[in-house]
């Protein structure tokens, strides 16, 4: 069944093939998002049950395999993964991909527009913590070149972001730089990351805070990010939740993920300065909506509300 297919080039019979049952009809319903077109598939078998399915098409010459590879292979063996069901993938080298996962729009939502709740966190915790066991301290942590490659992305916005919120940021992120690259030296407590567990890629029942399930790990570059382990989580929390709510929670947030990973040769009090540093790597996400004046006046609804949750007000050091 793995071979590249568009949106377009669904049949029945693809369809019956792909689910092991005689399908008579179908009906889609076309959503298109930033980098890739949607459809939401009822399909109708001969014995008129019914199965939704949600197809992605992603169309990009420098995508990568990171997504399918995240479905197809990666916790293929994970008992539990929070993962949806994934009923056919493929990866086309140079011109994209397609997903055909279950489609949960009906019980489940993202949690753009849901109010944070250390219940929601705390399973968000577990969730990813499962995750992180899985290739936890498995491969070379990301190199001194490659740091400097993505500080070099980044340092144009500083100006720019400066000058917009009279805010002191250059000496944060050059003393985060500094301890990421350090912090690099050592293995311990780094493993292969999601990388952009934003709300729209978790998943919550529609009454309920868990369980959560992830989505859409897509870096442009096909290769997924290993790394400080509790980065996934800093990321999920610090840039999107309201800063004292966040401060109230995180350290039971935390404890709750570092419980779930297990590992106790990684001790709590690393964890807990991996927390502090990956908090301030939140910063990349705001500056990176800074490096040009344009996307920094098109998306600065978004940018300084991000950096308020992460620094809160006032001018930082």
């Amino acid at each position: 069944m793995q071979k590249f297919r568009r949106i377009e080039q669904i049949t029945v019979e693809w369809l019956s093939e792909l689910l092991g049952k005689l399908v008579t009809e179908f009906h889609c319903e076309h959503e298109v998002s930033n980098w890739a077109q949607h459809a939401r598939i009822l399909v109708t078998f001969e014995d008129q049950s019914h199965v939704r399915l949600w197809m992605k098409e992603c169309l990009h010459p420098d995508i990568g395999s990171s997504e399918v590879d995240y479905y197809l292979k990666d916790y293929a063996s994970l008992e539990n993964a929070p993962l949806l069901r994934c009923y056919d993938a493929c990866y086309e080298e140079g011109i994209g991909y397609h997903l055909v996962l279950v489609d949960a729009s009906e019980e489940f939502h993202d949690r753009k527009l849901v109010a944070p709740t250390l219940n929601h966190g705390l399973a968000i915790a577990e969730a990813v913590a499962l995750l992180h066991r899985h290739y936890w301290e498995s491969r070379e942590p990301r190199s001194d070149s490659e740091w400097e490659a993505l500080f070099t992305v980044l340092r144009p916005g500083l100006p720019i972001m400066e000058r917009l919120t009279e805010r002191s940021l250059t000496s944060r992120f050059n003393s985060n730089a500094q301890e990421l690259v350090e912090r690099r030296t050592n293995p311990e407590g780094q493993t292969l990351l999601h990388g952009d567990l934003n709300p729209t890629n978790i998943l919550t029942p529609k009454d309920a805070d868990s369980p959560v399930y992830f989505l859409d790990r897509q870096p442009l570059d096909g290769k997924p990010v290993y790394g400080l382990a509790v980065y996934d989580l800093a990321y999920a929390i610090a840039p999107w939740w309201p800063r004292d709510f966040r401060l109230n929670h995180e350290i039971q947030i935390l404890r709750c993920w570092y419980e779930a990973l297990n590992k106790p040769t990684y001790a709590w009090e690393q964890a807990q300065l991996d927390w502090d540093i990956s908090v301030n790597q939140c910063l990349h996400v705001p500056l990176g909506y800074c490096i040009s004046e344009e996307s920094a006046a098109e998306m600065e609804w978004l940018w300084r509300w991000q950096l308020s949750n992460i620094l809160g007000e006032g001018v930082s050091s």
